[in-house]
């Protein structure tokens, strides 16, 4: 492939990494997410689940100390802009730990939007 490998948006049919929490989450049999998480958890690994693809669409960097906007375009993607525009937005820069509890904040909306996702696909129902 020329160039190397395309931005993860490029990629048909991707699921994203909060899609993929989700399901390794959900418990089949009971039709739910598994209670497994203490109260809050789930929050902080979809922040972070967000972050990551935000990294491997080359819309942030990070370094030791602070994460960094690298393109501030939209991505389309209702899980992602989200975040991105927050990230936009900041008046300062800060690091890992602060994104991911802003993100945090957004936990619900981001399940409820990944679950629904997965169901438009048909690979929840």
């Amino acid at each position: 492939m020329h160039g190397g490998t395309p931005p993860v948006s490029t990629l048909a049919n991707l699921m994203r990494f909060a899609e993929e929490l989700l399901l390794m989450l959900f418990d089949d049999e009971r039709g739910d997410l598994t209670g497994t998480l203490p109260p809050g958890r789930l929050d902080i690994l979809l922040a972070g689940a967000v972050l990551m693809d935000l990294a491997l669409e080359e819309r942030i960097d990070t370094d030791l100390r602070r994460v960094m906007l690298a393109d501030p375009t939209p991505l389309d993607d209702d899980l992602l802009d989200p975040a991105l525009a927050d990230l936009a937005h900041a008046s300062d820069s800060h690091d890992i730990d602060h994104w991911i509890r802003r993100q945090a904040e957004r936990g619900g909306a981001i399940r409820e939007r990944a679950l629904a996702r997965l169901a438009e696909r048909g690979i929840l129902v």
